[in-house]
Formats: structure tokens, C-alpha cells, sequence
């Protein structure tokens, strides 16, 4: 099984990925993975969390995750196997109409509300399917 530490940087999508998990499937899940014992400058990210009873790393695949990356993305995911884990991108890619950045009270607190509607009931279940496809496919 991988050594993985949490490392801190959790982003808000993480945060309630892990909740859902936890709470709805009842999975140990830990965040924001990098290798234990090596030092910070060299220490790559690893995923946005590990669910120990998979023995998997799962990556949220959002904008920062560009074709010019896909090369780093690689030999991270390499590395991840050479360490006994697996891993998985999942898109993350939030519906224009629930971008809320950038508007005011009271729109933005509507906007906010539908943001994690969606999130709760199609993103997330989204992520446990993909996860659980995963799980199947290597269970055989």
C-alpha cells in the first residue's frame, strides 16, 4: 500500500469530495497527497485524495489540467504506481451558469446554492461511479 502524507493545499471541491465519500460511502479518505520523507522542493503533488481501502489516488481533473501538462501528469501517475497505488482523473469542469465569482448579493447567494446542489447530487455521485467502475475493472 502507498505511504502518502497529506500535505495541506486542500481546494473547496476536494474538501466536499472527501465529505461526500466519507459520509456517503463510508470510505477512509485522506487529501492532498504528496510522498512522506522527501524534501518540499522536490515533493510532487500527488492527487487531490487517496482512498485507503482502494489503494487509489483520485485526481480532479479542473482547469489546471491543460494538454502542455500531460507530460508531468504522466510520470506522476507513474510514479504512483511504482509506489503500489493506482489513479484515476475524473474532469471536474463546473456548468458555466453556476460560475458565481463574480456577481453580488443576493445573485451570487442564489448562484451559490444551485453550485452546490449540483455538486451534491451530480457531481459527486459522478466521482463514485467512476471510482467504483474503476473498482470493477481491476476486481476481475
Amino acid at each position: 500500500m502507498t505511504k502518502l502524507i497529506e500535505n495541506g493545499h486542500v481546494s473547496k471541491a476536494s474538501i466536499l469530495v472527501k465529505d461526500y465519500l466519507v459520509g456517503v460511502m463510508g470510505w477512509t479518505v485522506q487529501q492532498e497527497l504528496t510522498i512522506p520523507n522527501v524534501k518540499p522542493k522536490e515533493n510532487p503533488y500527488l492527487g487531490d485524495f487517496y482512498i485507503v481501502e482502494k489503494n487509489l489516488v483520485v485526481e480532479l481533473d479542473g482547469c489546471f489540467h491543460t494538454p502542455d501538462k500531460k507530460p508531468q501528469e504522466m510520470k506522476k501517475d507513474n510514479q504512483i504506481r511504482e509506489m503500489g497505488s493506482d489513479v484515476i482523473h475524473i474532469p471536474f469542469v463546473i456548468p458555466s451558469h453556476l460560475l458565481y465569482g463574480h456577481l453580488k448579493d443576493p445573485e451570487w447567494s442564489n448562484v451559490k446554492k444551485s453550485y452546490y446542489q449540483w455538486f451534491n447530487v451530480s457531481f459527486c455521485p459522478q466521482v463514485v461511479l467512476a471510482i467504483l467502475s474503476w473498482d470493477k475493472k481491476n476486481s476481475n
